[in-house]
C-alpha cells in the first residue's frame, strides 16, 4: 500500500524545499553579486566553489577559527586553495607537540613536507633533504634537522613559552625572550637555533605554495562546470560561463513568454545543449513538488538573479574579446597574475632562497641578530641573483614531484634539476616586475591582482609575528612591499 502524506507533511515538505531552494537562488546572488570580478579573482571566488570542497574537510569550524587547520592536515595536497592563505599559516601552543624528540623531529619534517600516500615518500624526503641542506649556515658537519629536533628540546627545558614562540614561528616573542638578561650567556646558541627555525618555517611556505597548486586548477572550476571542460584552459571556462548566460537568458525568455501566454508550464524552443540538458533534471523535483506559495517566492527573485546573470555574461564577452587574450593560458594563470603553478613555485622558492642566505649569515654570526627578528615582507629584487636562482631552482625541483605534482613531474625523473626555462623565466619577470606594480599600487584605493598573488606567494612569518597580518591591513602590505621598489628591466 502506497503511503500517502497528510496536509501537514505535504505544507512542511513544502516549506523545507522551498527553503532549500531559497538558498541556493541566494547563494547564486551571492556569487553573481559582484559580476565577473567577484566570480573569477582567486580569493573571491572562494566564497562559492571553495566553501563547498571546505565544508567537506572541515565541517563547521569558521574561516576565522581556522588557525592551523592546513598545517595539522595529514596530506595538504588534499586541501582546498582557500586554506592556503597566509592568514591560516599558524599555530597555536595547543598545536606544538610536547617537548619529545620524535615528536618534535616529525613536526618538523611534517612542516617542510609530507604526504600519506606511499608512491611519494622517497620525493618527500629528498624535498626535505633539499630544504635543510644549509641549517648548518655553511658549517662542516652540516646541520641535520635531527640536531635542530635536539636544540629545540633543550630549549624546552629552559623556557617553555621560548620553545612555544621557536617551534610556532612566533619572531615577536621569541627576540623578546631571546634578548632577556637571563639568557645573555646563551644567547648565541638560541640566536642559531632561531635562524634555523626560520629556514624550517621558510621551507613550509614553499610546501604551501605547492601544495596550493596541485590541485587549484580543478579548485576554481564548480563541480557542475567540471564535466563541459576538455583543457581545462582559461579560454574554455569563461566559454563555458558564457553558455550558462546564453541559457539563462534563454529560460528567462521563455518564462516571460508563457508568463504573458498565461501558460503555467515553460516550453524552451531549440536544441537543450548541454547546460540546459543538466539543469533540468535538477528543477524537475521541484518544479512538481513546490506549492504556488514558495515556488512564486522562488520566482520573484529571478529577475534579479537574471540580472546578475547577464551582468556576468557580459563581462565574460568583453574578456573574450580582448585582443591580447591568451587562448592557451591556464586557469590557475589566468587566477594567477599570469603564473603557471610552477613559475608560482619558483617565486616562494626564492623568497625562501633569499631569507635562507641571511639566516645563514647569522648562523655565522649570531651577534647581528636584526635580520632574524625583521618579519616583514622584504623588498623585491630589482635583479636576479644567480646564486640565489639556482637555490630556488633545486629547492622546485624538488617540491614539483613531491608535492606539486603536476601532470608533466613524470619527466623530471632523469633531471629534477633543470626547470622549464619559460616558467622560471615568467617567474623573474614576475618577482622584479611586482616592485613597480607595488610604487602604483601604493595609492591605490586597492592592491594589484599581481600584488596579491605576490602576498599569497610570499613568505609568511609576518603572520606569526601578528596574526592579522598584511591580510587585515592592506595599507601596510603596500608599504612593505614599496620600501626599496624599482622599476623592473
Amino acid at each position: 500500500m502506497t503511503y500517502k502524506p497528510s496536509d501537514d507533511e505535504r505544507a512542511q515538505n513544502d516549506e523545507s524545499l522551498a527553503k532549500n531552494a531559497l538558498s541556493a537562488v541566494r547563494a547564486l546572488r551571492k556569487v553573481f553579486a559582484g559580476g565577473l570580478t567577484s566570480f573569477l579573482e582567486p580569493d573571491e571566488f572562494g566564497s562559492f566553489q571553495s566553501r563547498w570542497v571546505d565544508r567537506q574537510l572541515h565541517g563547521s569550524v569558521r574561516p576565522t577559527k581556522r588557525a592551523g587547520y592546513a598545517l595539522r592536515a595529514a596530506d595538504m595536497y588534499e586541501l582546498a586553495p582557500s586554506l592556503f592563505l597566509p592568514k591560516y599559516y599558524y599555530l597555536t601552543a595547543d598545536d606544538l607537540p610536547a617537548a619529545d624528540h620524535g615528536k618534535v623531529h616529525s613536526f618538523l619534517r611534517h612542516l617542510i613536507a609530507r604526504s600519506r600516500q606511499r608512491a611519494f615518500s622517497d620525493d618527500v624526503a629528498t624535498a626535505i633533504d633539499i630544504a635543510t641542506a644549509h641549517l648548518g649556515g655553511g658549517s662542516t658537519p652540516a646541520i641535520a634537522l635531527a640536531n635542530q629536533a635536539d636544540a629545540l628540546c633543550d630549549i624546552a627545558a629552559i623556557d617553555m613559552n621560548m620553545y612555544h614562540a621557536a617551534m610556532s614561528g612566533d619572531l615577536a616573542t621569541g627576540r623578546a625572550l631571546v634578548h632577556a638578561a637571563d639568557n645573555a650567556q646563551i644567547r648565541s646558541e638560541l640566536v642559531r637555533v632561531f635562524a634555523r627555525q626560520r629556514i624550517v618555517w621558510s621551507a613550509a611556505d614553499v610546501h604551501r605554495i605547492a601544495a596550493r597548486g596541485s590541485k587549484a586548477a580543478v579548485h576554481y572550476v564548480p563541480w557542475f562546470i567540471r564535466p563541459l571542460m576538455r583543457t581545462m584552459t582559461a579560454n574554455e571556462y569563461l566559454k563555458v560561463l558564457q553558455m550558462f548566460g546564453a541559457v539563462a537568458e534563454r529560460l528567462f525568455s521563455a518564462e516571460g513568454r508563457a508568463k504573458r501566454a498565461g501558460k503555467e508550464s515553460v516550453s524552451v524552443p531549440g536544441q537543450e545543449g548541454p547546460v540546459l540538458k543538466a539543469i533540468k533534471p535538477a528543477a524537475a523535483p521541484l518544479e512538481l513538488t513546490l506549492g504556488a506559495g514558495p515556488k512564486q517566492t522562488i520566482i520573484d527573485t529571478r529577475p534579479f538573479v537574471h540580472g546578475r546573470t547577464m551582468d556576468m555574461k557580459g563581462k565574460v564577452d568583453n574578456e573574450l574579446a580582448r585582443k591580447d587574450r591568451n587562448d592557451q593560458e591556464t586557469i590557475h594563470q589566468y587566477k594567477n597574475a599570469g603564473l603557471s603553478e610552477i613559475a608560482a613555485l619558483f617565486v616562494v622558492a626564492y623568497r625562501f632562497a633569499e631569507d635562507e642566505a641571511k639566516m645563514a649569515k647569522i648562523i655565522a654570526n649570531p651577534a647581528d641578530d636584526a635580520a632574524l627578528w625583521d618579519a616583514r615582507p622584504a623588498p623585491y629584487p630589482t635583479e636576479i641573483d644567480p646564486a640565489i636562482a639556482a637555490r630556488a631552482r633545486r629547492m622546485v625541483a624538488a617540491y614539483r614531484p613531491a608535492i606539486l605534482r603536476d601532470s608533466l613531474a613524470s619527466t623530471y625523473q632523469k633531471d629534477r634539476i633543470d626547470l622549464a626555462e619559460d616558467s622560471e623565466r615568467d617567474a623573474k619577470e614576475f618577482l622584479v616586475g611586482i616592485g613597480r606594480q607595488a610604487n602604483a599600487m601604493a595609492a591605490a584605493d586597492a592592491p594589484s591582482d599581481a600584488a596579491i598573488v605576490a602576498g599569497v606567494c610570499d613568505l609568511s612569518h609576518h603572520i606569526r609575528s601578528s596574526a592579522e597580518g598584511f591580510t587585515s591591513h592592506p595599507s601596510e602590505f603596500r608599504q612593505s612591499l614599496t620600501t626599496t621598489s624599482i622599476p623592473c628591466w
